[in-house]
């Protein structure tokens, strides 16, 4: 019998197999080859490369006065001290050291958790630091610490105008006022910096950067000496009738330019984070967020929109008696009295409540809703302060009478202190 076949067919299904093996270790051994080869060279560029974000400088925000404009809201050079774990030789050492260097002895063992890892980024171990410790850590050189400086902003004048400046966050945002309504146009845009680092971590050669742009100026039309002053009458009429609060606008007839928003109480913004949880409402200015039924003060507003369109003149006069019945409503004088025969100036004089529903009455419902409108009652002014909100007029389609009877001495309708400034300022320039 001839073997000769069958051995043939054996060497060649096992140098098949061999093939077959040696292809896979082979395989085996290239994919292994290949993603060490990109793991080292991602340890590599982790090691010897760096991305870092270069912050543009805030725009300043300043007052006006007749020397020339008062810096309010000012940029200061500050640090932030970051640490890439990854590049950190010693993590204890870096520890102690940014500890002592900082000020934070206290923090050593949290700092030291926070970077005895392989992650690329932890938050800053600490922000806003001065100019000589973080040049002091810069200086050494430790391999995977960054100082990086950072613009941080402060307030001159502490108090003044606080709410309608408002402040800036620790993530650099604007909030609330000025800072918040321009926060695009002050922040500016960010740059940004590639380059390559030695072992200590030092920038030894540049790849590409971006420039940052900083932030415009902001000019406001509040005078610092009005502001003052202001101020100060505020306070004082606050301890003379003891009030809670309150708040006093100074606005230029002709222009309409706030000169000056005072409010109390104020806050320190560059104290923000001090203010306790249930005192943030401070942060917020009450001129353009507070609404109320204005009472009374409405009342030339509902009688200029009656001249205007015609209803009356200053001559209509009626006989009046101390009260009123609407839709079963019983109104009355405010000191329960009979005023008797009046025209449309001693209506206004007397402030009576009884003769302003017969003047709403000639005016009908169209004409006075339109009459709250065009005075900007319902609506934002539009002054560029972050916060405003628009007070409450009801549409037109839910009035009935009571509502036209009412709202003709101020009660249902809700407005901000800000839409009646605005609305005496349109009575003062003649209705323009």
């Amino acid at each position: 019998m001839n073997r000769l076949p069958l051995i043939q067919s054996r060497i060649t299904v096992l140098g098949a197999i061999f093939l077959t093996l040696f292809a896979a270790v082979f395989a085996r051994l290239f994919e292994k080859s290949i993603i060490f080869h990109a793991q080292a060279q991602e340890l590599a560029n982790a090691q010897h490369f760096t991305k870092q974000e270069l912050p543009p400088k805030r725009g300043s925000i300043f007052l006006r006065s007749k020397d020339g404009p008062v810096p309010a809201g000012l940029t200061a050079p500050k640090y932030e001290v970051l640490v890439v774990p990854k590049n950190v030789k010693d993590a204890k050492e870096v520890a102690r050291t940014l500890a002592e260097k900082l000020d934070i002895k206290d923090q050593e063992k949290d700092i030291f958790s926070k970077i005895n890892n392989q992650k690329l980024y932890v938050p800053p171990i600490k922000r806003r630091v001065d100019e000589a410790p973080a040049q002091a850590i810069d200086k050494l050189g430790l391999a995977g610490v960054l100082v990086i400086p950072e613009h941080v902003r402060f307030y001159p004048e502490q108090t003044l105008a606080a709410q309608a400046l408002g402040f800036v966050d620790y993530d650099s945002e604007g909030k609330y006022g000025i800072e918040a309504y321009y926060n695009e146009e002050l922040k500016g845009a960010a740059g940004s910096i590639v380059a390559e680092k030695d072992n200590k971590g030092r920038f030894i050669n540049v790849f590409r950067s971006r420039q940052a742009r900083d932030g415009s100026d902001v000019y406001l039309t509040i005078d610092s000496n009005v502001q003052y002053m202001a101020e100060a009458a505020l306070k004082e009429g606050i301890e003379k009738y003891g009030a809670e609060s309150g708040q006093l606008v100074v606005v230029e007839a002709k222009t309409g330019a706030m000169l000056a928003l005072a409010v109390a109480p104020s806050f320190d913004p560059n104290k923000f984070n001090e203010v306790k949880p249930e005192d943030q409402k401070l942060f917020l200015d009450p001129v353009i967020s507070n609404v109320y039924e204005p009472g009374s003060i409405m009342k030339p507003m509902v009688i200029a929109g009656g001249l205007d369109a015609g209803k009356f003149t200053p001559d209509t006069s009626g006989d009046f008696s101390n009260k009123v019945t609407v839709q079963g409503f019983e109104i009355h004088t405010a000191q329960d009295k009979a005023f008797g025969h009046e025209n449309v100036t001693k209506i206004l004089e007397n402030s009576d409540n009884v003769a302003m529903v017969f003047l709403a009455g000639l005016m009908g419902n169209d004409v006075m809703h339109q009459n709250f409108k065009n005075f900007g009652f319902g609506g934002k002014t539009g002054i560029d302060l972050s916060g405003e909100t628009t007070g409450k007029l009801l549409d037109l389609k839910q009035w009935r009478d009571i509502h036209r009877a009412t709202m003709a001495f101020g009660q249902g309708i809700s407005v901000t202190p800000l839409q009646i400034l605005r609305a005496y300022d349109v009575i003062a320039n003649g209705g323009k």
